[in-house]
């Protein structure tokens, strides 16, 4: 049975877990709990926040003759353009 707030085509587990706690419902209207989203977003977010922090500092290290703000601001255009692909692909 899929609930009317899953996920069409998950791409990844977190996409993946959402769509489970909609199937377990609890949530007004028939969704998922909130509190058992909230707990999701912020397991995915630490494991997320891990990967950026390394990924920014190898990027410092890597153009440390460049200016940081041009770097940090290369870093954050490019995952913009990833995140809308990634939600783009699943909607």
């Amino acid at each position: 049975m899929t609930s009317k707030f899953s996920i069409p085509n998950p791409l990844n587990d977190t996409q993946r877990r959402f769509n489970e706690l909609c199937e377990m419902g609890g949530g007004s209207r028939g969704g998922p709990a909130r509190t058992k989203v909230q707990e999701l977003l912020k397991q995915s977010g630490d494991v997320l926040n891990i990967g950026a922090e390394r990924y920014a500092a190898n990027c410092l290290k890597e153009f440390s003759d460049l200016n940081p703000w041009h770097v940090c601001f290369a870093i954050g255009i490019s995952w913009g353009h990833l995140a809308q692909s990634l939600f783009g692909k699943s909607v």
